[in-house]
């Protein structure tokens, strides 16, 4: 039987960013754009999280929940449904509402479970946040559809920057590596579609890429993570 294994790296040396805890001083003058991981007194910016302090005065969380924005391409499941529409889960303390007319079904009044169910799983877009942050996305995007197959993980939002890498170069090389399809929502739900021991691999490496976000070099890092545990399971298949 094929199981994800516990990873650590207590074996190697590890470079890591600097980071910052709430009250620690950021840096002199206001971040640069309005912020939840920061705050002003009088005219020095310290950190409100635990993160990642930036040149622009804002701090990167290690860990923080989804706070949905328009217009963000998410991935989020079905958790009820109603005769005119679905309540998604978006990784997020608020969940979203798909309204039948904002798919590209033409779904009678009552016949909503018919085409989603509980558990399914659908790429949708923010359409709208109201004031007391009721979440509505929509399907008629070129990006949205259901997701049929394939196996989905879930990390703090924090975390995609450090998913996707610079200009995409991280999940690019886990693509690659995994000869795998891999879809990453803005909300922190990744689905991955690949061979058994693919999936499993790309599971542990978006797990250290989440556990090590403060690490540098973790793209090269994670590489050599794919290619010795995909020899490693491999090897073990090939041999039972």
């Amino acid at each position: 039987m094929l199981v994800r294994a516990p990873i650590s790296f207590h074996d190697r040396t590890l470079k890591t960013r600097a980071l910052v805890f709430p009250g620690d001083f950021v840096g002199e003058g206001r971040p640069m754009r309005p912020t939840l991981f920061a705050y002003v007194d009088d005219t020095k910016t310290y950190s409100s999280v635990i993160g990642i302090p930036q040149p622009s005065k804002n701090v990167i969380p290690l860990n923080a929940k989804y706070l949905p924005k328009v217009d963000d391409i998410v991935i989020g499941i079905v958790e009820d449904i109603q005769p005119a529409y679905w309540v998604i889960s978006l990784n997020s303390p608020y969940p979203g509402v798909l309204h039948a007319n904002e798919t590209i079904w033409e779904v009678g009044f009552g016949e909503t479970g018919k085409y989603l169910t509980v558990g399914d799983a659908v790429i949708a877009r923010i359409q709208a946040v109201d004031e007391t942050r009721r979440v509505f996305v929509t399907m008629k995007d070129p990006k949205a559809r259901k997701l049929t197959s394939g196996t989905i993980f879930f990390y703090p939002a924090s975390k995609v920057a450090r998913i996707l890498g610079k200009e995409g170069s991280m999940i690019s090389m886990i693509k690659q590596k995994t000869n795998s399809t891999i879809i990453v929502g803005q909300n922190g739900v990744v689905w991955v579609k690949a061979d058994p021991i693919a999936t499993i691999v790309v599971g542990e490496a978006l797990d250290i890429i989440s556990r090590y976000s403060h690490v540098i070099g973790l793209t090269e890092l994670v590489a050599e993570y794919i290619e010795r545990r995909l020899e490693e399971l491999r090897s073990k298949f090939e041999n039972e």
